[in-house]
Protein backbone atom coordinates (compact mmCIF):
# COMPACT_ATOMS: atom_id res chain seq x y z
CA UNK A 1 0.00 0.00 0.00
CA UNK A 2 1.57 3.70 -0.51
CA UNK A 3 1.71 5.40 2.23
CA UNK A 4 1.45 9.10 3.12
CA UNK A 5 3.75 11.16 0.94
CA UNK A 6 2.88 14.91 2.51
CA UNK A 7 4.74 16.32 5.21
CA UNK A 8 4.34 13.91 8.63
CA UNK A 9 3.81 11.50 6.73
CA UNK A 10 3.50 8.18 8.42
CA UNK A 11 2.58 4.32 7.96
CA UNK A 12 -0.94 5.61 7.28
CA UNK A 13 -2.47 6.80 3.81
CA UNK A 14 -1.99 10.31 3.22
CA UNK A 15 -5.57 11.14 3.67
CA UNK A 16 -5.82 9.71 7.02
CA UNK A 17 -2.62 12.01 8.33
CA UNK A 18 -4.76 14.57 6.63
CA UNK A 19 -7.07 14.30 8.70
CA UNK A 20 -5.20 13.90 11.78
CA UNK A 21 -3.69 17.33 10.49
CA UNK A 22 -7.19 19.13 10.68
CA UNK A 23 -7.43 21.65 13.22
CA UNK A 24 -10.42 22.94 15.20
CA UNK A 25 -10.20 25.99 12.83
CA UNK A 26 -10.89 23.59 9.90
CA UNK A 27 -7.37 24.06 8.86
CA UNK A 28 -5.31 20.95 7.33
CA UNK A 29 -2.16 20.23 5.62
CA UNK A 30 -2.88 21.94 2.08
CA UNK A 31 -4.44 25.17 2.09
CA UNK A 32 -7.85 24.84 -0.47
CA UNK A 33 -7.89 24.70 -4.19
CA UNK A 34 -10.82 24.91 -6.33
CA UNK A 35 -8.25 22.74 -9.01
CA UNK A 36 -8.16 19.38 -6.55
CA UNK A 37 -11.73 18.14 -6.45
CA UNK A 38 -12.57 15.71 -3.89
CA UNK A 39 -15.09 13.14 -4.56
CA UNK A 40 -16.95 10.38 -2.16
CA UNK A 41 -18.47 7.52 -3.16
CA UNK A 42 -21.06 6.67 -0.84
CA UNK A 43 -22.25 3.06 -1.69
CA UNK A 44 -25.79 1.84 -1.09
CA UNK A 45 -27.07 -1.32 1.18
CA UNK A 46 -25.92 -4.89 0.50
CA UNK A 47 -22.81 -6.58 1.72
CA UNK A 48 -19.75 -4.48 0.01
CA UNK A 49 -16.17 -5.19 0.69
CA UNK A 50 -13.93 -2.21 1.77
CA UNK A 51 -12.45 -0.50 -1.45
CA UNK A 52 -14.39 -2.30 -3.74
CA UNK A 53 -16.83 1.05 -4.65
CA UNK A 54 -14.26 3.35 -5.10
CA UNK A 55 -12.27 0.32 -7.36
CA UNK A 56 -15.92 -0.01 -9.00
CA UNK A 57 -17.13 3.48 -9.83
CA UNK A 58 -13.56 4.65 -10.52
CA UNK A 59 -12.87 2.50 -13.24
CA UNK A 60 -15.71 3.35 -15.08
CA UNK A 61 -15.05 6.94 -14.54
CA UNK A 62 -11.60 6.34 -15.71
CA UNK A 63 -12.52 5.11 -18.94
CA UNK A 64 -14.71 8.14 -19.79
CA UNK A 65 -11.32 10.09 -19.15
CA UNK A 66 -9.36 7.95 -20.53
CA UNK A 67 -10.92 7.69 -23.86
CA UNK A 68 -11.08 11.31 -23.85
CA UNK A 69 -7.27 11.51 -22.99
CA UNK A 70 -6.35 9.41 -26.62
CA UNK A 71 -7.82 12.70 -28.05
CA UNK A 72 -5.40 14.76 -26.89
CA UNK A 73 -1.83 15.74 -27.64
CA UNK A 74 0.68 14.08 -26.02
CA UNK A 75 0.72 11.72 -23.40
CA UNK A 76 0.03 12.09 -19.87
CA UNK A 77 -0.43 10.13 -16.79
CA UNK A 78 -3.83 9.89 -15.81
CA UNK A 79 -3.59 7.96 -12.29
CA UNK A 80 -0.82 9.74 -10.39
CA UNK A 81 -1.21 7.52 -7.15
CA UNK A 82 -3.82 5.01 -5.25
CA UNK A 83 -4.38 3.28 -2.20
CA UNK A 84 -6.56 0.79 -1.33
CA UNK A 85 -6.02 -1.68 1.36
CA UNK A 86 -9.28 -3.47 1.05
CA UNK A 87 -9.24 -3.94 4.64
CA UNK A 88 -11.06 -0.46 5.57
CA UNK A 89 -8.55 -0.03 8.30
CA UNK A 90 -7.23 3.37 5.71
CA UNK A 91 -8.77 5.55 3.92
CA UNK A 92 -8.57 4.71 0.42
CA UNK A 93 -7.93 6.80 -2.16
CA UNK A 94 -7.43 7.38 -6.19
CA UNK A 95 -5.99 10.41 -7.52
CA UNK A 96 -6.13 11.74 -11.06
CA UNK A 97 -4.61 14.66 -12.84
CA UNK A 98 -6.11 16.03 -16.29
CA UNK A 99 -3.93 17.75 -17.79
CA UNK A 100 -3.92 21.82 -19.11
CA UNK A 101 -5.57 22.11 -22.53
CA UNK A 102 -6.45 24.96 -25.25
CA UNK A 103 -10.12 25.51 -23.28
CA UNK A 104 -9.03 23.80 -19.71
CA UNK A 105 -7.45 24.54 -16.99
CA UNK A 106 -5.43 21.36 -14.99
CA UNK A 107 -7.59 19.71 -12.60
CA UNK A 108 -6.79 17.08 -9.54
CA UNK A 109 -8.87 14.85 -8.80
CA UNK A 110 -8.80 12.67 -5.50
CA UNK A 111 -11.61 10.31 -5.49
CA UNK A 112 -12.39 8.16 -1.94
CA UNK A 113 -15.17 6.10 -0.71
CA UNK A 114 -17.05 6.46 2.56
CA UNK A 115 -17.90 2.65 3.40
CA UNK A 116 -20.17 1.71 5.65
CA UNK A 117 -21.39 -1.82 4.87
CA UNK A 118 -19.95 -3.65 8.14
CA UNK A 119 -20.40 -0.08 10.65
CA UNK A 120 -24.31 -2.04 11.43
CA UNK A 121 -26.09 -4.70 13.26
CA UNK A 122 -28.98 -5.39 11.31
CA UNK A 123 -32.32 -6.18 13.04
CA UNK A 124 -33.70 -9.64 13.86
CA UNK A 125 -35.47 -11.55 11.07
CA UNK A 126 -38.75 -11.09 13.91
CA UNK A 127 -38.32 -7.23 13.66
CA UNK A 128 -37.95 -7.09 10.05
CA UNK A 129 -40.96 -9.36 9.10
CA UNK A 130 -42.84 -7.43 11.82
CA UNK A 131 -42.09 -4.09 9.74
CA UNK A 132 -42.66 -5.39 6.45
CA UNK A 133 -45.80 -7.62 6.96
CA UNK A 134 -47.72 -6.64 10.02
CA UNK A 135 -47.68 -3.23 9.68
CA UNK A 136 -48.33 -3.65 6.04
CA UNK A 137 -45.05 -1.84 4.34
CA UNK A 138 -44.84 -4.42 1.49
CA UNK A 139 -48.12 -3.35 0.77
CA UNK A 140 -47.52 0.14 0.54
CA UNK A 141 -44.69 -0.66 -1.02
CA UNK A 142 -46.00 -2.55 -3.85
CA UNK A 143 -48.66 -0.35 -5.24
CA UNK A 144 -46.14 2.71 -4.45
CA UNK A 145 -44.14 1.05 -7.13
CA UNK A 146 -46.45 0.66 -9.62
CA UNK A 147 -47.81 3.92 -9.43
CA UNK A 148 -43.97 5.49 -9.38
CA UNK A 149 -43.30 3.32 -13.34
CA UNK A 150 -41.50 6.18 -14.89
CA UNK A 151 -40.99 4.36 -18.29
CA UNK A 152 -40.54 5.89 -21.38
CA UNK A 153 -41.23 3.00 -23.59
CA UNK A 154 -45.17 3.72 -24.43
CA UNK A 155 -47.70 4.10 -22.46
CA UNK A 156 -49.64 1.03 -22.39
CA UNK A 157 -45.68 -0.95 -21.80
CA UNK A 158 -46.07 1.66 -18.63
CA UNK A 159 -49.65 -0.18 -17.69
CA UNK A 160 -48.44 -3.52 -18.00
CA UNK A 161 -45.24 -3.30 -16.28
CA UNK A 162 -47.08 -1.41 -13.15
CA UNK A 163 -49.50 -4.33 -13.13
CA UNK A 164 -46.87 -6.77 -12.98
CA UNK A 165 -44.65 -5.38 -10.92
CA UNK A 166 -47.57 -4.72 -8.30
CA UNK A 167 -48.59 -8.37 -8.51
CA UNK A 168 -44.75 -9.56 -8.03
CA UNK A 169 -44.32 -7.83 -5.15
CA UNK A 170 -47.27 -8.61 -3.48
CA UNK A 171 -46.83 -12.33 -4.43
CA UNK A 172 -42.81 -11.74 -3.25
CA UNK A 173 -44.47 -10.79 0.04
CA UNK A 174 -46.47 -13.48 0.19
CA UNK A 175 -44.11 -16.04 0.06
CA UNK A 176 -41.90 -14.26 2.30
CA UNK A 177 -44.11 -15.41 4.42
CA UNK A 178 -43.94 -18.98 4.06
CA UNK A 179 -40.37 -19.00 3.21
CA UNK A 180 -40.22 -17.59 6.78
CA UNK A 181 -41.90 -20.12 8.83
CA UNK A 182 -40.10 -23.10 6.63
CA UNK A 183 -36.85 -21.34 7.35
CA UNK A 184 -37.47 -21.35 11.15
CA UNK A 185 -38.56 -25.18 11.22
CA UNK A 186 -35.75 -26.01 9.34
CA UNK A 187 -33.22 -24.49 11.27
CA UNK A 188 -34.90 -25.10 14.72
CA UNK A 189 -34.21 -29.36 13.44
CA UNK A 190 -31.45 -31.06 15.07
CA UNK A 191 -29.73 -31.17 11.62
CA UNK A 192 -26.60 -29.58 10.91
CA UNK A 193 -27.01 -29.36 7.08
CA UNK A 194 -30.62 -27.95 7.31
CA UNK A 195 -29.64 -25.13 9.71
CA UNK A 196 -26.98 -24.24 7.25
CA UNK A 197 -29.91 -24.87 4.61
CA UNK A 198 -29.22 -22.44 1.83
CA UNK A 199 -32.96 -21.23 2.13
CA UNK A 200 -32.34 -20.06 5.90
CA UNK A 201 -29.41 -18.30 4.77
CA UNK A 202 -30.52 -16.34 2.15
CA UNK A 203 -33.78 -15.16 3.85
CA UNK A 204 -31.69 -14.16 6.41
CA UNK A 205 -29.31 -12.42 4.64
CA UNK A 206 -32.23 -10.72 2.67
CA UNK A 207 -33.97 -9.52 5.34
CA UNK A 208 -31.62 -8.64 8.24
CA UNK A 209 -28.33 -7.87 6.22
CA UNK A 210 -30.06 -6.00 3.19
CA UNK A 211 -33.48 -4.98 3.29
CA UNK A 212 -32.28 -4.47 7.25
CA UNK A 213 -30.45 -1.53 6.35
CA UNK A 214 -32.84 0.81 5.58
CA UNK A 215 -34.50 0.03 8.89
CA UNK A 216 -31.39 0.97 10.39
CA UNK A 217 -31.11 4.22 8.97
CA UNK A 218 -34.49 5.18 9.84
CA UNK A 219 -35.08 3.99 13.42
CA UNK A 220 -31.94 3.48 14.90
CA UNK A 221 -30.59 6.43 15.85
CA UNK A 222 -27.43 5.52 17.27
CA UNK A 223 -26.64 3.25 14.32
CA UNK A 224 -27.37 6.18 11.70
CA UNK A 225 -24.89 8.23 13.54
CA UNK A 226 -21.95 5.71 13.34
CA UNK A 227 -22.61 5.93 9.34
CA UNK A 228 -22.56 8.89 9.12
CA UNK A 229 -18.77 9.50 10.78
CA UNK A 230 -17.32 7.76 7.82
CA UNK A 231 -19.33 10.05 5.01
CA UNK A 232 -17.86 12.76 7.93
CA UNK A 233 -14.36 11.68 7.77
CA UNK A 234 -14.38 11.21 4.17
CA UNK A 235 -15.22 13.98 3.55
CA UNK A 236 -12.87 16.14 6.00
CA UNK A 237 -9.85 13.98 4.92
CA UNK A 238 -10.36 15.52 1.59
CA UNK A 239 -10.70 19.31 3.01
CA UNK A 240 -7.87 18.66 4.91
CA UNK A 241 -5.83 17.61 2.12
CA UNK A 242 -6.58 21.21 0.17
CA UNK A 243 -9.56 19.69 -1.80
CA UNK A 244 -10.96 23.21 -2.65
CA UNK A 245 -14.39 21.36 -3.84
CA UNK A 246 -16.07 18.55 -2.94
CA UNK A 247 -18.54 16.23 -4.85
CA UNK A 248 -20.70 13.26 -3.00
CA UNK A 249 -21.55 10.83 -5.51
CA UNK A 250 -24.07 8.19 -3.67
CA UNK A 251 -26.30 5.31 -4.87
CA UNK A 252 -29.20 3.45 -2.90
CA UNK A 253 -28.98 3.55 0.68
CA UNK A 254 -26.09 5.77 0.32
CA UNK A 255 -27.73 8.36 -0.76
CA UNK A 256 -30.09 8.37 2.43
CA UNK A 257 -26.66 8.51 4.31
CA UNK A 258 -25.32 11.03 2.27
CA UNK A 259 -28.30 13.33 2.60
CA UNK A 260 -28.26 12.75 6.54
CA UNK A 261 -25.01 13.69 7.10
CA UNK A 262 -25.14 16.97 4.61
CA UNK A 263 -28.23 18.24 6.64
CA UNK A 264 -26.29 17.16 9.95
CA UNK A 265 -23.68 19.95 9.57
CA UNK A 266 -23.19 23.47 8.40
CA UNK A 267 -21.51 24.36 5.05
CA UNK A 268 -18.68 25.89 7.06
CA UNK A 269 -18.12 22.72 9.32
CA UNK A 270 -18.72 19.97 6.41
CA UNK A 271 -18.26 21.95 3.13
CA UNK A 272 -19.75 19.71 -0.01
CA UNK A 273 -20.61 21.94 -3.18
CA UNK A 274 -22.14 19.10 -5.52
CA UNK A 275 -24.76 15.77 -4.73
CA UNK A 276 -24.75 13.02 -7.19
CA UNK A 277 -27.70 11.15 -6.33
CA UNK A 278 -28.68 7.66 -8.49
CA UNK A 279 -30.66 5.05 -7.50
CA UNK A 280 -32.16 7.35 -5.22
CA UNK A 281 -33.85 5.36 -1.62
CA UNK A 282 -34.70 8.84 -0.37
CA UNK A 283 -38.46 8.52 -1.59
CA UNK A 284 -38.58 5.01 -0.24
CA UNK A 285 -37.12 5.95 3.24
CA UNK A 286 -39.71 8.92 3.34
CA UNK A 287 -42.33 7.08 2.44
CA UNK A 288 -41.90 4.30 4.94
CA UNK A 289 -41.20 6.90 7.73
CA UNK A 290 -44.35 8.93 7.24
CA UNK A 291 -41.58 11.86 6.67
CA UNK A 292 -44.50 14.05 5.69
CA UNK A 293 -46.87 13.76 8.13
CA UNK A 294 -47.08 14.76 12.04
CA UNK A 295 -44.67 12.88 13.71
CA UNK A 296 -46.07 9.70 15.72
CA UNK A 297 -44.15 9.88 19.28
CA UNK A 298 -45.68 6.46 20.11
CA UNK A 299 -44.44 4.96 16.72
CA UNK A 300 -40.76 4.34 16.78
CA UNK A 301 -40.39 2.85 12.79
CA UNK A 302 -41.20 6.32 11.93
CA UNK A 303 -39.44 9.83 11.52
CA UNK A 304 -39.62 11.98 14.81
CA UNK A 305 -39.42 15.84 14.66
CA UNK A 306 -35.52 15.68 15.33
CA UNK A 307 -34.64 13.27 12.60
CA UNK A 308 -32.37 14.89 9.66
CA UNK A 309 -34.51 12.62 7.29
CA UNK A 310 -37.07 15.88 8.06
CA UNK A 311 -34.98 18.32 6.85
CA UNK A 312 -34.89 20.31 3.53
CA UNK A 313 -31.71 19.62 2.74
CA UNK A 314 -31.54 22.39 -0.21
CA UNK A 315 -32.89 24.82 2.25
CA UNK A 316 -29.89 23.75 4.75
CA UNK A 317 -27.74 24.26 2.23
CA UNK A 318 -28.64 27.05 -0.45
CA UNK A 319 -25.63 26.40 -1.96
CA UNK A 320 -25.09 22.60 -3.13
CA UNK A 321 -25.72 21.74 -6.40
CA UNK A 322 -28.16 18.73 -6.47
CA UNK A 323 -27.88 16.08 -9.41
CA UNK A 324 -29.97 13.13 -9.71
CA UNK A 325 -30.52 10.30 -11.93
CA UNK A 326 -33.18 7.08 -11.61
CA UNK A 327 -33.53 4.61 -14.47
CA UNK A 328 -36.83 3.87 -15.84
CA UNK A 329 -37.12 0.25 -14.40
CA UNK A 330 -35.58 0.96 -10.79
CA UNK A 331 -37.51 -0.16 -8.05
CA UNK A 332 -35.62 2.45 -5.23
CA UNK A 333 -36.33 5.48 -6.52
CA UNK A 334 -40.09 4.87 -7.25
CA UNK A 335 -39.97 6.61 -10.81
CA UNK A 336 -38.23 9.91 -9.31
CA UNK A 337 -39.21 12.46 -7.62
CA UNK A 338 -41.73 14.06 -9.71
CA UNK A 339 -44.25 10.31 -9.05
CA UNK A 340 -44.93 10.96 -5.37
CA UNK A 341 -46.03 12.59 -3.02
CA UNK A 342 -43.67 11.87 0.31
CA UNK A 343 -40.90 14.82 -1.05
CA UNK A 344 -39.08 16.59 1.94
CA UNK A 345 -36.73 17.97 -0.47
CA UNK A 346 -35.85 17.60 -4.13
CA UNK A 347 -33.39 18.41 -6.92
CA UNK A 348 -34.08 21.97 -8.13
CA UNK A 349 -34.66 22.87 -11.30
CA UNK A 350 -36.38 20.30 -12.17
CA UNK A 351 -34.37 19.26 -15.28
CA UNK A 352 -31.29 18.32 -12.55
CA UNK A 353 -33.61 14.83 -11.98
CA UNK A 354 -32.95 13.09 -15.35
CA UNK A 355 -34.31 9.32 -16.07
CA UNK A 356 -31.99 7.06 -17.83
CA UNK A 357 -32.20 4.46 -19.63
CA UNK A 358 -30.41 1.62 -18.00
CA UNK A 359 -31.40 -2.10 -19.07
CA UNK A 360 -35.36 -1.62 -18.67
CA UNK A 361 -35.28 -4.34 -16.36
CA UNK A 362 -36.72 -4.13 -12.80
CA UNK A 363 -33.89 -7.00 -11.46
CA UNK A 364 -31.03 -5.42 -12.88
CA UNK A 365 -31.66 -1.58 -13.61
CA UNK A 366 -30.97 -0.81 -9.35
CA UNK A 367 -27.30 -1.94 -10.18
CA UNK A 368 -27.05 -0.83 -13.79
CA UNK A 369 -25.77 2.40 -13.57
CA UNK A 370 -22.00 2.74 -13.87
CA UNK A 371 -22.52 0.43 -17.17
CA UNK A 372 -24.83 3.15 -18.97
CA UNK A 373 -21.72 5.30 -20.36
CA UNK A 374 -23.96 7.51 -22.56
CA UNK A 375 -26.34 8.64 -20.50
CA UNK A 376 -24.63 8.33 -16.59
CA UNK A 377 -21.32 8.02 -16.42
CA UNK A 378 -20.59 10.33 -19.23
CA UNK A 379 -22.27 13.31 -17.37
CA UNK A 380 -21.08 12.19 -13.80
CA UNK A 381 -17.37 13.05 -15.56
CA UNK A 382 -18.67 16.07 -16.28
CA UNK A 383 -20.59 17.42 -13.35
CA UNK A 384 -17.52 16.22 -11.33
CA UNK A 385 -14.97 18.51 -13.80
CA UNK A 386 -17.65 21.40 -13.80
CA UNK A 387 -17.70 21.18 -10.00
CA UNK A 388 -14.67 23.76 -10.21
CA UNK A 389 -15.93 27.66 -10.72
CA UNK A 390 -12.87 28.05 -12.98
CA UNK A 391 -14.62 24.91 -15.48
CA UNK A 392 -17.86 26.13 -16.08
CA UNK A 393 -18.28 24.06 -18.93
CA UNK A 394 -16.46 20.38 -19.75
CA UNK A 395 -13.82 18.92 -21.80
CA UNK A 396 -15.45 15.84 -22.05
CA UNK A 397 -17.21 15.42 -25.48
CA UNK A 398 -19.67 18.09 -26.74
CA UNK A 399 -23.59 18.19 -26.61
CA UNK A 400 -24.43 17.10 -30.10
CA UNK A 401 -21.81 14.09 -29.51
CA UNK A 402 -23.97 13.49 -25.93
CA UNK A 403 -27.54 14.39 -27.70
CA UNK A 404 -26.75 11.24 -30.49
CA UNK A 405 -25.40 9.16 -27.92
CA UNK A 406 -28.71 9.22 -26.00
CA UNK A 407 -30.86 8.57 -28.73
CA UNK A 408 -28.42 5.38 -29.84
CA UNK A 409 -29.22 3.94 -26.36
CA UNK A 410 -32.92 4.43 -26.34
CA UNK A 411 -33.48 3.11 -29.26
CA UNK A 412 -31.25 -0.17 -28.31
CA UNK A 413 -32.56 -0.28 -24.66
CA UNK A 414 -36.47 -0.11 -26.61
CA UNK A 415 -35.70 -2.90 -28.37
CA UNK A 416 -34.15 -5.17 -25.57
CA UNK A 417 -37.64 -4.63 -23.53
CA UNK A 418 -39.84 -5.25 -26.81
CA UNK A 419 -37.94 -8.30 -27.18
CA UNK A 420 -37.84 -9.64 -23.58
CA UNK A 421 -41.93 -8.65 -23.29
CA UNK A 422 -42.08 -10.20 -26.98
CA UNK A 423 -40.13 -13.49 -25.30
CA UNK A 424 -42.27 -13.13 -22.31
CA UNK A 425 -45.67 -13.35 -24.00
CA UNK A 426 -44.39 -16.58 -26.39
CA UNK A 427 -43.17 -18.35 -23.39
CA UNK A 428 -46.78 -18.02 -21.64
CA UNK A 429 -48.59 -18.97 -24.72
CA UNK A 430 -46.05 -22.35 -25.18
CA UNK A 431 -46.77 -23.13 -21.79
CA UNK A 432 -50.60 -22.50 -22.21
CA UNK A 433 -50.77 -24.01 -25.53
CA UNK A 434 -48.57 -27.37 -24.17
CA UNK A 435 -51.26 -27.18 -21.11
CA UNK A 436 -54.35 -26.03 -19.98
CA UNK A 437 -55.37 -24.95 -23.75
CA UNK A 438 -54.28 -28.33 -25.00
CA UNK A 439 -57.78 -29.61 -25.43
CA UNK A 440 -58.76 -26.34 -26.99
CA UNK A 441 -55.96 -26.22 -29.74
CA UNK A 442 -56.65 -30.04 -30.42
CA UNK A 443 -60.41 -29.39 -31.56
CA UNK A 444 -59.14 -26.41 -33.51
CA UNK A 445 -56.25 -28.40 -35.20
CA UNK A 446 -58.22 -31.23 -35.36
CA UNK A 447 -55.56 -33.21 -34.53
CA UNK A 448 -53.34 -34.29 -31.39
CA UNK A 449 -50.98 -31.41 -30.63
CA UNK A 450 -48.00 -31.76 -28.62
CA UNK A 451 -48.39 -31.22 -24.52
CA UNK A 452 -46.49 -31.21 -21.39
CA UNK A 453 -47.17 -35.12 -21.48
CA UNK A 454 -45.45 -35.97 -25.03
CA UNK A 455 -42.66 -33.67 -25.12
CA UNK A 456 -41.71 -35.33 -21.88
CA UNK A 457 -42.43 -38.70 -23.36
CA UNK A 458 -40.00 -37.97 -26.01
CA UNK A 459 -37.47 -36.39 -24.10
CA UNK A 460 -36.99 -39.08 -21.73
CA UNK A 461 -37.47 -42.03 -24.56
CA UNK A 462 -34.77 -40.15 -25.76
CA UNK A 463 -32.67 -40.17 -23.05
CA UNK A 464 -33.49 -44.05 -22.27
CA UNK A 465 -32.48 -44.99 -25.53
CA UNK A 466 -28.73 -43.12 -24.94
CA UNK A 467 -28.65 -44.91 -21.50
CA UNK A 468 -29.68 -48.17 -22.39
CA UNK A 469 -26.08 -49.35 -24.91
CA UNK A 470 -24.32 -47.83 -21.84
CA UNK A 471 -26.14 -50.34 -19.03
CA UNK A 472 -25.06 -53.01 -21.58
CA UNK A 473 -21.38 -52.20 -21.22
CA UNK A 474 -20.96 -53.45 -18.23
CA UNK A 475 -24.36 -54.20 -15.46
CA UNK A 476 -22.43 -54.22 -12.65
CA UNK A 477 -21.18 -50.62 -12.86
CA UNK A 478 -23.32 -48.72 -15.34
CA UNK A 479 -26.11 -50.52 -14.45
CA UNK A 480 -28.08 -47.40 -13.16
CA UNK A 481 -27.86 -46.04 -16.32
CA UNK A 482 -31.09 -48.30 -16.93
CA UNK A 483 -34.11 -45.49 -16.69
CA UNK A 484 -37.48 -47.26 -15.50
CA UNK A 485 -40.89 -45.74 -17.24
CA UNK A 486 -41.99 -42.68 -16.10
CA UNK A 487 -45.44 -42.25 -14.92
CA UNK A 488 -47.96 -39.79 -16.72
CA UNK A 489 -47.75 -37.04 -14.29
CA UNK A 490 -44.07 -37.17 -14.14
CA UNK A 491 -43.73 -36.58 -18.17
CA UNK A 492 -46.01 -34.11 -17.82
CA UNK A 493 -44.02 -32.06 -15.28
CA UNK A 494 -40.94 -33.38 -16.93
CA UNK A 495 -42.60 -31.65 -19.94
CA UNK A 496 -43.51 -28.36 -18.71
CA UNK A 497 -40.19 -28.03 -17.16
CA UNK A 498 -38.42 -28.42 -20.25
CA UNK A 499 -40.93 -25.83 -21.96
CA UNK A 500 -40.03 -23.46 -19.49
CA UNK A 501 -36.23 -24.04 -19.17
CA UNK A 502 -36.09 -23.63 -22.97
CA UNK A 503 -38.05 -19.89 -22.56
CA UNK A 504 -35.44 -19.47 -19.93
CA UNK A 505 -32.41 -19.79 -22.15
CA UNK A 506 -34.00 -17.57 -24.70
CA UNK A 507 -33.67 -15.11 -22.07
CA UNK A 508 -30.49 -15.45 -21.15
CA UNK A 509 -29.13 -15.15 -24.52
CA UNK A 510 -31.50 -12.24 -25.33
CA UNK A 511 -29.42 -10.30 -21.97
CA UNK A 512 -26.02 -11.84 -23.10
CA UNK A 513 -26.33 -10.98 -26.85
CA UNK A 514 -27.63 -7.59 -25.58
CA UNK A 515 -25.01 -6.89 -23.35
CA UNK A 516 -22.36 -7.98 -25.68
CA UNK A 517 -23.37 -5.33 -28.26
CA UNK A 518 -23.86 -2.30 -25.61
CA UNK A 519 -20.35 -2.76 -24.20
CA UNK A 520 -19.03 -2.89 -28.22
CA UNK A 521 -20.94 -0.06 -29.08
CA UNK A 522 -20.31 1.87 -26.36
CA UNK A 523 -16.25 1.90 -26.63
CA UNK A 524 -17.53 3.14 -29.80
CA UNK A 525 -19.49 6.23 -28.53
CA UNK A 526 -16.37 6.67 -27.33
CA UNK A 527 -14.55 6.89 -30.33
CA UNK A 528 -14.60 9.74 -32.47
CA UNK A 529 -18.46 9.42 -33.84
CA UNK A 530 -17.49 8.56 -37.36
CA UNK A 531 -16.66 5.64 -36.04
CA UNK A 532 -19.66 4.65 -35.08
CA UNK A 533 -20.91 1.54 -36.18
CA UNK A 534 -24.97 0.60 -36.95
CA UNK A 535 -26.74 -0.90 -34.61
CA UNK A 536 -28.67 -3.57 -37.11
CA UNK A 537 -26.41 -6.39 -36.05
CA UNK A 538 -27.84 -5.82 -32.57
CA UNK A 539 -31.13 -5.72 -34.34
CA UNK A 540 -30.52 -8.80 -36.23
CA UNK A 541 -29.25 -11.01 -33.34
CA UNK A 542 -32.72 -9.39 -30.82
CA UNK A 543 -34.80 -11.11 -34.02
CA UNK A 544 -33.25 -13.94 -34.24
CA UNK A 545 -33.77 -14.72 -30.31
CA UNK A 546 -37.53 -13.85 -30.91
CA UNK A 547 -38.26 -15.88 -33.93
CA UNK A 548 -36.21 -18.60 -31.57
CA UNK A 549 -39.11 -17.78 -28.82
CA UNK A 550 -41.83 -17.90 -31.98
CA UNK A 551 -40.33 -21.38 -33.52
CA UNK A 552 -41.13 -23.30 -29.71
CA UNK A 553 -44.37 -21.76 -29.92
CA UNK A 554 -44.76 -23.60 -33.10
CA UNK A 555 -43.23 -26.27 -31.83
CA UNK A 556 -46.10 -27.15 -28.44
CA UNK A 557 -48.61 -26.35 -31.19
CA UNK A 558 -47.70 -28.74 -33.43
CA UNK A 559 -44.72 -31.11 -31.62
CA UNK A 560 -42.61 -30.99 -34.59
CA UNK A 561 -39.21 -31.30 -33.14
CA UNK A 562 -37.19 -29.50 -36.39
CA UNK A 563 -38.52 -26.25 -35.02
CA UNK A 564 -36.76 -27.09 -31.74
CA UNK A 565 -33.39 -27.24 -33.99
CA UNK A 566 -34.05 -24.66 -35.99
CA UNK A 567 -34.68 -22.65 -32.60
CA UNK A 568 -31.17 -23.54 -30.88
CA UNK A 569 -29.66 -23.14 -34.11
CA UNK A 570 -30.68 -18.90 -33.87
CA UNK A 571 -29.95 -18.73 -30.95
CA UNK A 572 -26.47 -20.39 -31.50
CA UNK A 573 -26.08 -17.92 -34.19
CA UNK A 574 -26.75 -14.87 -32.18
CA UNK A 575 -24.42 -15.61 -29.65
CA UNK A 576 -21.81 -16.85 -32.54
CA UNK A 577 -22.51 -13.54 -34.36
CA UNK A 578 -21.92 -11.08 -31.31
CA UNK A 579 -18.43 -12.87 -30.60
CA UNK A 580 -17.31 -12.69 -33.92
CA UNK A 581 -18.83 -9.47 -35.29
CA UNK A 582 -17.23 -7.47 -32.41
CA UNK A 583 -14.01 -8.72 -32.54
CA UNK A 584 -14.07 -7.98 -36.51
CA UNK A 585 -15.73 -4.51 -35.85
CA UNK A 586 -13.73 -4.23 -32.83
CA UNK A 587 -10.19 -3.87 -35.10
CA UNK A 588 -11.25 -1.44 -37.64
CA UNK A 589 -12.94 1.89 -37.91
CA UNK A 590 -16.99 1.00 -39.36
CA UNK A 591 -18.56 4.20 -40.60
Amino acid sequence: MDTAVVEGGTSRGWLDDALAALTPEGKGLHPPDDSKIGVVFVHGIGSQRPGETLLSWSRSLLSVVGSWSARTDGPFQLVRRASIDYTGTTIPYVEVGLPKTASHPAQTWVMTEAYWAAQVRPPSIGEMVDWLVVRLVGVRLAFRLAKGIATSLGARVAVIESFVLAVAVLAAFVLAIVAFVVSRVLGALPVAWLRRNLIVRTFDYFLGDWFGDVRILLTDRVQAANVRSNVRRAMLSLKSYGCGRIVVVGHSGGTIVSYMTLAERSEAELPAHRLITHGQALCLAWMLGDACTEPNVDDEDTLQAGDLLRVDLLSARPGLDWYDFHATHDPAPMGGFDHTDDIVSRPVPHERSTPVFNEASFRADHGAYWDNVEEFVLPVARLIETTSPATPTSRFYDAGVIAAGRVRRHARVRALNRTKIAASASALLAVLIAGPLNPFVDDQLGRDPANVASIGRDVYAAASSVAAPLAELNRTTLGWFNLPAAPGSAEALLGLVLVAAAFVLVGRVVNRTWRGWDRFLQRRFLAPPEYWPSQTQLYGALTACLVAGLLLVFFTTTGWWPFVWISAGLLAGAVAWQTLAVSVLGRRPTA
